[in-house]
């Protein structure tokens, strides 16, 4: 089984662009808050590697654009989706952990990006 993106909710001011780079049909640009985004079908989260920058993540993994900041997510093969930012281009982080599942991602008014499992 995959991680799978069931639900965006945006709080920030702006638009956030979802963007696949394997399925430009996952493509999506949510609106500012404070919508909930329910993509058609699950979006999957990619996994194609261990990226060890931000470089190397983009070419592959599912990239939300927020604000001035750019974030890479992508599905690590030990349960856990990791991230990476275009900002701290160097730095990964896990930003959760878990059986693969569907999962939903918040972004709070500071664009501060939290990922769930999804309930329903």
């Amino acid at each position: 089984m995959a991680y799978h993106i069931k639900l965006i909710a945006n709080e920030t001011p702006s638009f956030i662009t979802e963007t696949n780079p394997h399925h430009s049909d996952d493509n999506e640009n949510i609106p500012p808050a404070p919508p909930i985004f329910l993509p058609e079908r699950p979006i999957l989260i990619n996994q194609r590697g261990t990226p060890t920058n931000y470089n190397a993540a983009v070419l592959f993994a599912n990239r939300l654009d927020v604000g001035d900041d750019s974030i890479c997510i992508w599905d690590q093969p030990n349960d856990k989706i990791n991230s990476v930012h275009r900002l701290t281009p160097d730095t990964i982080t896990t930003v959760f952990e878990g059986h693969a599942q569907d999962v939903q991602i918040f972004f709070d008014s500071n664009g501060n990006m939290t990922i769930t499992g999804h309930e329903g």
